[in-house]
């Protein structure tokens, strides 16, 4: 192989590392920011008596637990039960206040955690 060609590769390799670095650190960071303003938003909620906002905030936030979790435990280690545990019960969790938003904003007597 001629070395330009080599060092062309080496540099495009280096390259891809450098964005999907770039793309993991901006998820972890994104999970962090996203975690923390999750309970501002549920903590003012509470404060101000606006419970019915908390159920949809919440359904969202445990869908994306549930999402990171699921990829978690299929691309990483499936040895590891705890991925699948954490995806399983945030999936709940989230049909469990997505459901309890719908019958909260429909008038429905029965709720699930109110």
């Amino acid at each position: 192989m001629d070395k330009e060609k080599i060092l062309e590769r080496s540099r495009s390799s280096m390259a891809k590392e450098e964005r999907s670095f770039a793309e993991t650190e901006g998820i972890k960071i994104g999970f962090i920011v996203f975690t923390v303003l999750y309970l501002v938003l549920v903590i003012y909620n509470y404060s101000i008596a606006r419970r019915t906002d908390v159920y949809e905030i919440s359904a969202l936030f445990w869908t994306f637990m549930a999402s990171i979790n699921y990829q978690k435990y299929k691309s990483l280690d499936k040895k590891r039960k705890l991925y699948l545990v954490t995806f399983i019960i945030s999936t709940l969790a989230a049909i469990v206040y997505f459901l309890d938003y719908i019958f909260i904003t429909r008038n429905i007597s029965f709720l699930i955690f109110g």
